[in-house]
Parts: C-alpha cells; sequence; structure tokens
C-alpha cells in the first residue's frame, strides 16, 4: 500500500492535480517524511512512444508528449513523411498541458520529482504513412537536447485494460500458435502494439513493435516472441478487426493488472456517483484511483479510436446495484466509461466524447465464490440493460463470455483428479516412492468439532467441486457420502452465507494453502491420528490411453488457473465483431438474441427476442442434453428478487425493500425449451408446473457449464466446447442472459430494462 500510493502521488506531482483526482500529496503526513529526491528526469517522450507506433488518424489531432527536463522553456516538434513527398509540419509544444506532469522513473515506485512537461498536438493525419518525429528542446541542460520517434504511422488506436483475464497473455491461449504462424505468413500487417507485459507498458519505454517484429524474436525451442507478452483479449480483438475488414493500421496498449477492483481505475472526482462500492469502510477508500492514476493517466493525453474492459471478478463480492440509483457496480460501470470518455477528450478535437467502448462480461469461471451473484454482475456490467449499447452505455458493445470458460477444465475431470494421469502441465504424474503399503485405512468417519478449523480456508487444495451446504457439518457428511469419497474428497471448508450468497460447502482432496478468512470453517473428515485415507485409483494404461488429449492440452497451454479460461479467441472475436458492425460500419449483428417480451398461453410459455438487434442474424437453438437447458421458471412471486441484499429484496431489485420470509431468488424449476414453428421463439411446456402458473423466467443466469456434468467423457476423450449453450444467434453471439417477472401472462423486466 505505501509504495502504490507514493506512485499515485508521482503521477500527478502537483498539488493542483491532486486535488483534482483527489489524491493525498502531503508525503510528510501520509509517511513521516519524503523519499530521497531522484534525479531529475531527463528530456524525453513519454514511455508510453516508441518508434513504429500508431497515432490516431483523422478526423482526430493525435499528440505526442513527454517530460521537459531540466532548463526546458520551449520545445519544437517537426513531423516528416519518409518518402518525402509533402512538406514537413513544424509545431510549437505547449508546456505543462498533459494530464500527467511526470510519469514513473522505474518499477520499484520511486518518483520523479515535480517538473514540467510538454504536449504537442499534430494536424489530423489519414491512415497510412510512415512518418519522422523530431522533438527539440530549448533551453534543456541534457545532453540530448534532440529526440526522435521512427516509422510512425496513423491508424486506429485501442486501449485495453481491466484485471487479470485482460492480463492473460497470448503464450497462455489455445490459438496462440495459430496466430504466431499466420502473423509469419504476412497476415495482420496493420496490427502494431506495445508487446509488453500488459502491467509494464507504462514504464518501460520503445517497446512498440509491428506484429510482424513480434513475431520474429523467438524460436520454436525458445518462443520467446514479444507477441505472446501481449494481452490475449486484446491481440485476438485487434486480430479480428483486421480479419474483418479493418485495413488501415490498429494499435492496441494494455495495460491490465490482476487483483483488482473496478474502483481502482476511476478517477477519484467521479467515484463518489456511486454508493456501496466494492471494498470500502469510508466515503473514499485509500486504495481507489491506484490504478487511474498508475496505469491510466499516462495514456489519457494519447488520442484513441476506443478503449475494451474486461474486469469484474475481484467486485463479485460486492453489491451489482442499479445503475439509475447510482447503486453498486451497476453504477460503476456507467460512471468509468463516462470517466474515461470526459478525461481523454479533454482536449477539444483529439479523442471522442462518445468513442467506442468495448466490454467483456465474466465467464462462470470469474464468480470468487459468489456463484449466485454472477447474473446481477453480468446485468450490472451493461448499466442493468442486459445488452449494450443502451441509453446509460451508449455507443458501447460487448462480448458475453458466460459460455466461454476454459474447454478443458481448466485441468478437471477424473485425467488430473482421481486417475492422476496427467498433471496440470500435461505430463505425468511421477509415481510414487518405493517404501511400505499403505495402511488399513478403515478409520470412522469424523463429523465433529472438535478439530475443525474456525476462520481458516483450505485455499490450494484440490477441489472436487461445491454444493450448498447448512452448515460445516453437513459439508463433512456431504464429504463422506459415496460419491465424493470416490473421487478422493478428505477436507473441506464450509461458507457462511453473506449478503449476496448462501451458504456453501467447497469439497477438497488436500488442505493446502491455509489461509485465514472470516465466516469460513475448514476440517477432514476423519478424526486427528487416524491413517490416511484410501489413495484415489492409479493411472491404468486404460486410462492412460483414453487422457491423451486432455494431458495433450494441458501440456501445449499451461492454465493459469481456473479463473483464467484459455479460450481467449472467441473473447476476441465477439469484440472484434461487434466493433466491426458497430463502429466500423458493418451491417451484420453485433449482440446476441436479447429479450423483448414473453407471454404464456395455455401450458406454453414463448419467449421472443428483439428483432432489430439481430441484424438478418435468426434465432438457433443448438443440442442440449435434457434439465440442462439453462432456462428456468419461479412459480411464486414473492421469490423474485434480481439482488437479496440480506433477507431483504431492494426495490430496486424488483422487491418490496422489506424483510420478508420469502425464499427470494429460490424456487426455480429448469424446464426443456423448443423452438417456434416459425424459428422466432423460443417456447417451453409449462406441463411439469403441474397447473402453477410461471411468476418469473430467466436463461443463462448464474454460473453455468452448458455440457452435461454427468458425461463420463467430459474432459476427458472431449472438452466442453466454447459457444455450447443452447440459445444463439445464426452468427457467433450467444442469446444475452435474462430475468424478468411474469405478470398477467406477459414479461416485466427489473427497470431499467425494458420487456
Amino acid at each position: 500500500m505505501l509504495q502504490t500510493t507514493i506512485l499515485a502521488v508521482a503521477v500527478f506531482g502537483t498539488t493542483a492535480a491532486a486535488e483534482l483526482y483527489g489524491f493525498e500529496d502531503d508525503l510528510d503526513k501520509l509517511f513521516g517524511g519524503p523519499p530521497p529526491p531522484p534525479a531529475p528526469p531527463a528530456f524525453g517522450f513519454n514511455l508510453n512512444h516508441g518508434n513504429w507506433m500508431v497515432l490516431q488518424q483523422a478526423p482526430a489531432k493525435s499528440a505526442v508528449y513527454g517530460t521537459l527536463g531540466v532548463g526546458g522553456t520551449a520545445v519544437k516538434v517537426s513531423m516528416c513523411a519518409d518518402n518525402g513527398g509533402a512538406p514537413c509540419n513544424t509545431i510549437d509544444a505547449k508546456i505543462n498541458a498533459t494530464h500527467q506532469p511526470v510519469g514513473y522513473q522505474d518499477p520499484n515506485g520511486v518518483p520523479f520529482p515535480v517538473t514540467a512537461s510538454w504536449k504537442a498536438l499534430l494536424p489530423p493525419m489519414p491512415a497510412g504513412g510512415s512518418f519522422t518525429i523530431t522533438a527539440t528542446c530549448t533551453g534543456c541542460t541534457d545532453v540530448n537536447k534532440t529526440i526522435t520517434l521512427t516509422n510512425v504511422t496513423f491508424g486506429d488506436m485501442w486501449y485495453c485494460s481491466g484485471q487479470s483475464n485482460m492480463w492473460l497473455p497470448v503464450q497462455y491461449s489455445f490459438s496462440r500458435n495459430e496466430s504466431l504462424a499466420a502473423v509469419q505468413a504476412g497476415k495482420y500487417n496493420n496490427i502494431r502494439g506495445i508487446f509488453a507485459p500488459s502491467a509494464t507498458t507504462y514504464q518501460l519505454g520503445n517497446q512498440w513493435m509491428t506484429a510482424r517484429q513480434a513475431a520474429s524474436d523467438g524460436t520454436t525451442e525458445n518462443p520467446t516472441y514479444s507477441l505472446f507478452q501481449m494481452g490475449a483479449t486484446c491481440w485476438y480483438f485487434a486480430q479480428k478487426l483486421a480479419e474483418s475488414g479493418v485495413t488501415t493500421p490498429i494499435g492496441i496498449a494494455d495495460t491490465a493488472i490482476g487483483g483488482q477492483r473496478i474502483e481502482e481505475y476511476m478517477d477519484n472526482s467521479s467515484i463518489g456517483t456511486c454508493s456501496n462500492r466494492s471494498g470500502e469502510t469510508s466515503p473514499l477508500s485509500p486504495w481507489d484511483g491506484q490504478l487511474f492514476a498508475k496505469l491510466v493517466i499516462p495514456f489519457v493525453d494519447m488520442t484513441v479510436k476506443g478503449w475494451v474492459w474486461y474486469q469484474g471478478e475481484n467486485n463479485m463480492g460486492a453489491v451489482k446495484g442499479s445503475s439509475t440509483h447510482d447503486i453498486g457496480y451497476s453504477c460503476e460501470q456507467r460512471v468509468l466509461v463516462e470517466g474515461w470518455r470526459k478525461i481523454w477528450s479533454d482536449e477539444p478535437g483529439t479523442t471522442d466524447p462518445m468513442a467506442p467502448f468495448g466490454v467483456v462480461t465474466l465467464a462462470s469461471s470469474g464468480a470468487e465464490g459468489a456463484d449466485n451473484a454472477m447474473g446481477a454482475m453480468r446485468v450490472a456490467q451493461t448499466a442493468g440493460y442486459g445488452v449494450l449499447p443502451n441509453p446509460a452505455m451508449p455507443n458501447t458493445f460487448m462480448a458475453q463470455a458466460y459460455d466461454l470458460d476454459d474447454q478443458w477444465g481448466p485441468a478437471a475431470g477424473p485425467c488430473f483428479s482421481t486417475w492422476q494421469c496427467c498433471s496440470k502441465t500435461g505430463g505425468p504424474i511421477p509415481p510414487p516412492p518405493p517404501g511400505p503399503p499403505p495402511p488399513n485405512t478403515s478409520a470412522p468417519i469424523n463429523c465433529h468439532q472438535s478439530d475443525w478449523l474456525v476462520g481458516t480456508d483450505f485455499h490450494t487444495g484440490v477441489d472436487l467441486g461445491t454444493a450448498p451446504g447448512k452448515s460445516p457439518g453437513d459439508c463433512c457428511t456431504q464429504c463422506s457420502s459415496a460419491p465424493l469419497l470416490k473421487k478422493g474428497c478428505k477436507f473441506f471448508t464450509f461458507v457462511n452465507a453473506t449478503s449476496t450468497a448462501p451458504s456453501a460447502c467447497w469439497f477438497k482432496r488436500s488442505n493446502g494453502g491455509q489461509r485465514h478468512l472470516p465466516n469460513v470453517v475448514s476440517g477432514s473428515i476423519y478424526p486427528p491420528g487416524s491413517p490416511p485415507p484410501p489413495s484415489p485409483p492409479k493411472c491404468t494404461p486404460e486410462y492412460a490411453e483414453k487422457c491423451k488429449l486432455a494431458c495433450s492440452a494441458a501440456a501445449d497451454t499451461v492454465t493459469k488457473g481456473g479463473i483464467h479460461p484459455r479460450d481467449k479467441k472467441p473473447v476476441g472475436d465477439r469484440l472484434g465483431t461487434a466493433a466491426f458492425n458497430l463502429v466500423y460500419g458493418g451491417k451484420a449483428s453485433y449482440t446476441g438474441p436479447t429479450l423483448s417480451g414473453c407471454a404464456v398461453s395455455g401450458t406454453t410459455l414463448s419467449v421472443s427476442f428483439n428483432s432489430s438487434l439481430l441484424r438478418g442474424d435468426h434465432l438457433v437453438l443448438q443440442n442440449y442434453t435434457s434439465g440442462l437447458s439453462f432456462f428456468e421458471v419461479q412459480t411464486e412471486a414473492d421469490d423474485f428478487c434480481l439482488e437479496p441484499r440480506g433477507g431483504i429484496c431492494p426495490t430496486w431489485a424488483g422487491g418490496t425493500g422489506k424483510p420478508t420470509n420469502a425464499s427470494l431468488d429460490g424456487g426455480w424449476v429448469s424446464l426443456d425449451i423448443k423452438l417456434s414453428s416459425d424459428g422466432s421463439m423460443i417456447e417451453a411446456d409449462l406441463t411439469p408446473l403441474a397447473g402453477k402458473a410461471p411468476t418469473a423466467v430467466r436463461y443463462a443466469w448464474n454460473c453455468i457449464n452448458c455440457c452435461d456434468p454427468q458425461d463420463p467423457n467430459l474432459y476427458v476423450t472431449h472438452p466442453c466446447g466454447p459457444a455450447s449453450c443452447p440459445i444463439m444467434g445464426s452468427s457467433i453471439f450467444p442469446a444475452n442472459p435474462f430475468l424478468a417477472k411474469i405478470v398477467g401472462g406477459k414479461c416485466s423486466c427489473v427497470p431499467p430494462q425494458v420487456c
């Protein structure tokens, strides 16, 4: 915390900037004394500049900027076409005109001293070309009074950010080698980027490359390609734009960093708009705005075409809320978009004040234990409308990722657990060293409190799944049941109910990574001192043969944990397709089937979708296992709630706002579905309700797995492929998840959504 706060102060460098963005710059007050002053910064370009960079094309004016250096009084910038076909442009830079007067000196957080900056606005330039940009300082005492950028071109510049799923580099994605080969064969020559680990793009300097260059600095034996360092979602987004027909240069920069909340990417002048923010114990958390200072501010003077945002996992435990009531994440998503647009467009004629903004919704693996809050989160990521764009977030687009979890689990199934045929890195698990035979393990099950650990979570124990649970004893009993014992269940963690999620049991084969957490209890199903339980079945030759594909997938593409699906190309494909059709003039769809209404007639519930948003797509119902349609209804009106809050359903979540004994968000019944005869609607047979009338309907709401979990060969001989959920559009977009009351036989959505 100490280091990060120093960084935030260093970014702004002046009291005025600190006041504007809400940061305290009194180091004596914060830390008991200022750090030793580092050497003054040299005259130079901002560290996010570099040779081969892309500057935003006309009609916008792009900018180059940097630090002035000691003694500097003026900077003159010239831009000359490398082909010499036109006169050079010469611009007098403005002094102290950037939002970021100083920047960062090194990754250890040592700040520059307060100093001056310079910024030059270039004339609007058409796409393409190759230019040399030279800046010359008057009065600077630096050795280098003239600095140069070479091979600069103009095109569309996209800024990507978020947390770890936007950070996840190309090297951890299944499609990396196909992209590498395509670039090496001459494709995607119009893509350039800062090909460096995403959290360092603001500080390394001169890391711009063409895609071809980024695919040429490694070997098959030592694949240290810079291409593999770029955030995978950001890269595949640009790749899809190029595949869709964007021929002008495309620039990308990714500043994502893992484990962060949305509040840290927001400026403190606007964050107070939203109540019920995550991680707050006071009106303003000391962490709020830290990454806005560190990762966003260095880029806000760079004119951009738009932004792509992939974040939310670290806000899963907080209120999802309502944008129209300025509550929770739903408000914060809207305010972040508004705030970024405002600061990037402060300089008239640069970034468009309504520049396009892309959002990725969360995969189910990103629930962080709040499984029953995932539906509310995905709606919150659209400011409550369930689709982008919408009135609260105009000129936005999105990629749904609820059906894009890791296709191999990751490293799930018996090949990695029960049979132990391969490890998460793909190789066979080494046999145990020779030793005495295991002892007889007929110890009695221990479902008593004597050795349970209150406030302890077995964080890295090998997970065997989760289930609803009423108490630690209930978890112990379930772990000791025959099905879980067969899988090797030995330990459990009980998680008490919170305002956003019911109590639950986590079942584990080991008790590793013990950490302190409130509201949890962990234990073993065996008494203290008892012999270890029997080992799971070993990998037989038959199992080894069946597991070849699963092991090969793990060996080929290392997993960075279950929260990070390796199927990032489908995410980029959806983002790029949506952007092409919404931003670049494409005529096809930019979103999936979106609820427009429903009607009950006899024993049939018919759900209709917005035909104008389909843009020529038609409704598709893919094959699914009966009982796994993820289409559900309630039959008790009092149970309806978009987001229960401690025994109350707030009015903004579709409730009364009063305490209730109802089973809020409970009582859902799964129904099988079919296409209507004309293919325009989804129909459900209500006969299983035994005469009860449906009072609410939802689809693809909380955490879902679109494949059959009872399939014995799932994650063994075949993966759970992307886009496997039932309701799709005929292009690449799945249906947007939906939730609505049924009143008088018709759908009624929770505002601001309309249906």
